[in-house]
């Protein structure tokens, strides 16, 4: 079980993300939440999540966080990928496998049929990097960045110090509320532990006997958390002493000002074209602009 906990706990080194400022990492989640969203190229999204990989590797993560975070994605892939192409809804749609025929008798007539389209695969594919990139991009923060860091820089940032430590301390919530869910799962194990047993209520009453310890666990957690709070006399409007400083460096400023200029790029490019495609402003002097952004934004 400890082993489970030290995966999900941030880990100190000297790499490039361990040494950047907490208040640029927060920008930097800012920054590529807007992008993903924004951005409808698939080759830019799929150049944007390369660009999450390569991020994550140069961050030197251990071989379980790289496998969790494998996992992870594969899962966000392919549940995305089928789900939209059974529910894809727009045309023209294409249909590259035949699940039930609406031909047959009982479960065609009630569900029309179930398909999978083409053109879903390809939305499902391109919703899936958007996904995938923000997911990488948040985990890395989380594994490289201190809790007591994020905490000045969110401070630094000017937000509310009660938010502030709230975030903080749910994030470090988080590896504890995973090694006790691996204690609970182990210790029903022992007990000939069967998740998917035959039946929805056999199936219900097997889970609900896992998540109760765990909801036990945390409300009292979080109950001496708050006893202990009270006792400190703790203010969130109360001025503080920080006894440990940041600062930003030289790559820092980097980042910070290439990730601006980027973003408003990137959204004075789309604006420029929404207006054009909605024929309310054009000039023949930004057409190579316009093929840029419909080729790659």
């Amino acid at each position: 079980m400890l082993r489970v906990r030290q995966i999900a706990e941030p880990s100190r080194g000297e790499t490039f993300f361990h040494r950047l400022d907490p208040r640029v990492k927060v920008f930097l989640l800012l920054f590529v939440a807007t992008v993903t969203i924004t951005i409808d190229s698939p080759a830019t999204l799929l150049g944007l999540f390369l660009l999450s990989v390569a991020a994550t590797a140069s961050a030197r993560l251990s071989i379980d966080r790289i496998k969790v975070i494998a996992g992870m994605v594969t899962l966000t892939v392919w549940g995305t990928m089928l789900s939209q192409a059974i529910f894809y809804g727009q045309f023209p749609r294409t249909v590259a496998l035949t699940i039930i025929p609406k031909g047959l008798p009982i479960l065609g007539t009630l569900t029309g049929g179930i398909y999978l389209y083409r053109e879903g695969f390809l939305y499902g594919a391109v919703q899936s990097l958007r996904f995938s990139t923000a997911m990488c991009f948040g985990l890395l923060v989380c594994w490289t960045t201190d809790p007591r860091d994020l905490l000045l820089g969110l401070k630094r940032l000017r937000v509310p110090y009660g938010l502030s430590f709230m975030t903080v301390t749910a994030l470090r919530f988080i590896p504890v509320i995973i090694a006790e869910a691996a204690t609970v799962l182990a210790a029903a194990r022992l007990r000939a532990f069967r998740p998917f047993r035959v039946g929805l209520r056999s199936m219900g009453a097997a889970w609900l006997s896992i998540l109760r310890p765990i909801f036990g666990n945390c409300l009292r957690r979080a109950s001496t958390l708050a006893l202990s709070v009270q006792s400190r006399a703790f203010d969130p409007t109360q001025p503080r002493t920080d006894f440990h400083q940041i600062r930003f460096r030289a790559a820092d400023y980097v980042l910070l000002v290439s990730m601006w200029v980027a973003l408003a790029g990137i959204l004075g490019a789309k604006l420029l074209y929404g207006l054009y495609v909605s024929e309310v402003y054009y000039t023949a002097e930004l057409r190579p602009l316009y093929e840029f952004v419909r080729h790659f934004l």
